[in-house]
């Protein structure tokens, strides 16, 4: 199934809240398996260090998933959003003061470049139920969860 814009916004309406901040993260699907894309972040970021991220980030004021999704598809790994799955898991966490809710969401997408961005990614791999036993102290416990459904999505998928 593949959701529009409208769909995406519609989905998420329900977890909107005043006052918090918003992540979007991009589980993206290899195009011949069911690995995902993951991201190992620079161990000098604030958040996160030396951890396996999604494709993602926060978004911008006014901005929607859907668009936010796009936008960081293209900068972090140069390829463009071909379609939004479904949304596999959400929670929170604090930044500080701030509180912020991460949406996250299974897709596919066209022409990945795997673009390394020194001060922040060290390194893309795809992925696979194996990799959440041997990398499950580089991932929090919200992060191996969301990778965990995404990846139960994809087998869906795939079949």
């Amino acid at each position: 199934m593949t959701m529009s814009p409208d769909r995406v916004e519609a989905v998420v309406e329900v977890f909107r809240r005043p006052g918090l901040l918003y992540v979007v993260d991009a589980f993206v699907l290899h195009p011949n398996d069911t690995k995902i894309l993951m991201q190992k972040r620079a161990p000098n970021l604030r958040l996160f260090p030396n951890f396996w991220d999604p494709t993602g980030g926060f978004l911008k004021s006014g901005e929607s998933v859907f668009l936010g999704l796009k936008r960081a598809i293209s900068e972090e790994i140069g390829a463009s959003l071909s379609q939004v799955h479904q949304m596999v898991h959400s929670f929170d966490w604090k930044d500080g003061e701030h509180s912020v809710r991460n949406l996250q969401f299974l897709v596919d997408v066209q022409n990945v470049e795997f673009r390394l961005d020194a001060p922040k990614v060290l390194a893309h791999k795809w992925f696979g139920w194996d990799d959440l036993d041997r990398e499950s102290n580089c991932l929090t416990a919200q992060m191996r969860e969301g990778l965990g459904k995404a990846l139960q999505q994809a087998e869906l998928l795939r079949r």
